[in-house]
């Protein structure tokens, strides 16, 4: 089974993260809820599961459940998560239009030439005025977006290697016990053992 990050986006997601075109064509007003299932693929999913092919016009699916969606564009690779990058590798993206994927929660993504965390309190009263009810939290650049991913695979890390000391010395003290419990049994009684066993108190 392929592994791959699926994203539902808008039309001009790809031109404002700059994320250039390789073949086919972007998103459009077209790709509505009832029109053909279409995908955008990036570069390494295509060349990984149509090698030496034009994936344009190839088709495939999401999920069991899922339709058959058409290949319409092949776009440059764009780097997954820190986290997925650590727990997975390397793993292919596959976009869909956000009107034939809805999800209840998006990201909003905005491009500026001047300081990006002035524009929060600018994008927060627009999208109140699109829907008043609408909450916008966890505001950030790109780069903090970056620096908290580094943040977690430092987290996890450290967790791992601590499972890994506190299992070393179990696993060493159990096979010393194995050891012992065997040598025991092969040695006659009356022979010295490093090995230290507890008797019950006699009656």
């Amino acid at each position: 089974m392929a592994l791959v990050l699926r994203n539902a986006v808008l039309a001009d997601y790809f031109r404002t993260m700059q994320i250039s075109l390789v073949r086919g064509r972007y998103f459009t007003a077209a790709d509505a809820k009832n029109s053909t299932p279409v995908a955008v693929i990036d570069d390494w999913t295509a060349r990984r599961y149509w090698p030496n092919q034009n994936p344009v016009g190839q088709r495939f699916k999401t999920g069991r459940t899922q339709p058959w969606r058409e290949i319409v564009g092949v776009v440059a690779n764009v780097e997954a998560p820190i986290v997925v990058r650590f727990l997975k590798g390397r793993v292919g993206q596959v976009y869909l239009p956000l009107a034939q994927d809805p999800y209840p929660r998006m990201s909003l993504v905005v491009r500026t030439g001047n300081d990006a965390g002035a524009l929060a309190a600018p994008m927060r009263a627009i999208v109140r005025e699109v829907d008043r009810d609408q909450p916008v939290f966890k505001v950030q650049t790109l780069d903090d977006v970056r620096v908290a991913g580094r943040g977690v695979v430092r987290l996890v890390t450290t967790l791992l290697t601590g499972f890994a000391l506190v299992a070393l010395p179990a696993r060493d003290g159990r096979t010393l016990r194995d050891g012992c419990l065997r040598r025991r049994a092969a040695d006659p009684p009356s022979s010295p053992s490093g090995c230290r066993s507890a008797r019950s108190p006699r009656p």
